[in-house]
């Protein structure tokens, strides 16, 4: 028997290469509303939580105008910017072939999370999709949005793994009381991450995870 038969990944850093088409629309975002210029790599530390948050470490007024600059900014420009990390689609295709439950557990908004799995052709491979929609106010690192993937697919803590790229994966994961693993490709430093379950280099890694 398989000692775990369920993978819950993140999406943007973890699935889909997402960094530059954020990046930018934050920049685009602050120039336009608060004529400032934030660092790329300041807006990288902040990367994994929902855009509310980010957007309020650099003001306390209304947040609306911002969100609607950004979305626009990101939407217009998330065709062009945004592709599946490669071995992606083939790594989540093998999974399913072989009968692993599979969900996505992203801060991002739903119709935001389908249009780059749509894009990227991945949708087909993902039973359970849980997002800011659902768990709002509450986010990775909390262990809601976790739970409510569990919970949905009817399956144990001890059955499932969170595979991500940043410390509220971590967090959210280890309050949930799931094993968790870090993928390479990570915007964070990985010697400053806390340590997860497991590492993984590479996608093929995952299947000798969840097959030991």
């Amino acid at each position: 028997m398989l000692s775990k038969d369920t993978i819950l990944f993140d999406l943007d850093g973890t699935l889909l290469d997402t960094k530059e088409l954020i990046l930018l629309s934050f920049q685009h975002t602050f120039r336009e509303h608060l004529g400032i210029e934030v660092a790329r790599e300041e807006l990288l530390e902040n990367f994994g939580e929902p855009l509310w948050n980010t957007l309020s470490r650099y003001t306390d007024g209304d947040l609306e105008p911002l969100v609607a600059t950004y979305r626009e900014h990101n939407l217009g420009n998330h065709d062009l910017m945004v592709e599946a990390f490669p071995g992606t689609k083939e790594i989540m295709s093998e999974l399913k072939g072989r009968g692993f439950r599979v969900g996505v557990v992203t801060s991002k908004l739903r119709q935001s999370a389908l249009k780059g799995l749509r894009l990227c052709r991945l949708e087909e491979y993902v039973e359970c999709l849980i997002t800011l929609d659902d768990s709002m106010p509450k986010h990775k690192p909390d262990p809601l949005p976790i739970l409510l993937a569990l919970e949905q697919l009817a399956v144990c803590a001890d059955q499932a793994i969170m595979v991500g790229d940043s410390p509220a994966d971590l967090g959210a994961a280890k309050a949930a009381g799931v094993d968790s693993a870090i993928v390479s490709w990570s915007v964070f430093p990985l010697d400053k991450l806390e340590k997860p379950t497991y590492w993984l280099k590479q996608w093929e890694d995952l299947l000798e995870i969840v097959e030991m």
